[in-house]
């Protein structure tokens, strides 16, 4: 094979080049959401990183809205997890919650319930008004249903409803297979109308915020235990930083995480990660 030496570029004008009939693309760059990493980061469950998300979250960098909706929406990621992964991945975060504690949980009857008074801007739901109100909007139509089968009126609902929504209605119904909706396993919700699956995956992110609120709040206060025992830091330190109560603080690190809001919490991280 002849070779061409040259001193400069070559061909010198660029004219003589000849175009090679290739397909080529742009390489794209991505990077994973913060909601995404701090997920990952949860599914492993290792020390250093929940220490990493308490250390985000202190920067105010984590949407929790954002992580809650994707780690409860069956669609997300309980649809990329096998029941053990996902299984294991909810005992870490008990587990991270240093002893999981009764949390006022909406059930998934007020929560529908409270979603169509806001939505028809009925005073007072019964099956006959909120059939009539069924056809107004899609929206208004999956919390009718949502709510008829918690309340166990799915029956009586579609009594009074016109044909369309009976029909709809009535093909949930034969998915759900005599289940509630708030005992619909995740196969069965990912067979739900699309529509249907988000909202159940709307109420499960509203239904569990405190959980990973209070997942964090005890991240904190052990990193909190962690630097006063080794003496990186001291109470006083960080009161004189932060301005919280002395007492709320002395209470909170020794784990009565209610004594701080997540405000709180934050701001005390947000002083130990710097002197860290």
């Amino acid at each position: 094979m002849m070779s061409i030496r040259s001193s400069g570029s070559f061909p010198p004008d660029g004219k003589r080049a000849v175009g090679i009939p290739l397909d080529t693309f742009d390489i794209e760059v991505h990077a994973l959401s913060v909601p995404d990493i701090v997920l990952s980061k949860l599914v492993s469950g290792r020390d250093l990183d929940i220490s990493d998300i308490a250390g985000l979250d202190a920067e105010g960098a984590i949407d929790w809205d954002t992580v809650s909706r994707i780690a409860y929406d069956p669609l997300e990621l309980q649809a990329n997890l096998s029941p053990a992964q996902y299984a294991d991945f909810s005992r870490g975060c008990q587990g991270f919650s240093e002893g999981r504690v009764a949390m006022s949980r909406i059930s998934l009857r007020e929560w529908s319930r409270r979603e169509l008074l806001e939505l028809t801007g009925l005073r007072r739901l019964g099956m006959p008004a909120i059939a009539s109100e069924a056809g107004r909007s899609p929206r208004i139509r999956e919390r009718a249903l949502i709510y008829a089968v918690e309340a166990g009126a799915a029956d009586r609902l579609m009594s009074f409803a016109d044909s369309p929504c009976v029909e709809e209605w009535g093909a949930v119904m034969d998915i759900l297979d005599g289940k509630a909706f708030s005992d619909a396993d995740a196969e069965t919700v990912r067979r739900l109308p699309l529509r249907y699956a988000k909202a159940i995956g709307s109420w499960s992110a509203n239904a569990r915020r405190s959980e990973t609120n209070r997942a964090v709040k005890s991240a904190i206060a052990r990193r909190c235990r962690e630097m006063v025992a080794s003496g990186e830091a001291t109470q006083a330190e960080i009161v004189a930083a932060t301005g919280v109560d002395k007492g709320n603080l002395s209470a909170f690190i020794a784990g009565d995480l209610p004594r701080l809001s997540l405000e709180a919490a934050s701001s005390v991280m947000r002083f130990l990660h710097k002197g860290a």
